[in-house]
């Protein structure tokens, strides 16, 4: 019987403890889960990259090449290919 009595009485306590520093715990347990949380993200962040990236290979075939240089230059007028029956408004 001893037993539930103390039982009781430290329950009874650290309700009253409870009761009278929740908004404190609550906002100490808001800012720590919020630190941690930051911390964690900038580690994530700051971790360098496990594999190399690959390169992208820039060689052309050469079918895109022979398209490439068919253009014209910037400075040269363009010759328009207009569907037949049109005429050119300009």
């Amino acid at each position: 019987m001893e037993v539930s009595v103390a039982f009781a009485l430290a329950a009874k306590k650290i309700g009253q403890f409870i009761h009278r520093y929740h908004v404190l715990l609550f906002t100490v347990l808001a800012i720590g889960g919020l630190s941690f949380a930051t911390f964690s993200l900038y580690q994530l962040i700051s971790q360098p990259a496990e594999e190399a990236k690959q390169s992208t290979s820039a060689s052309f075939d050469a079918k895109t090449a022979a398209r490439l240089r068919k253009l014209h230059s910037s400075n040269q007028p363009a010759t328009p290919n207009l569907p037949s029956g049109r005429i050119n408004p300009f």
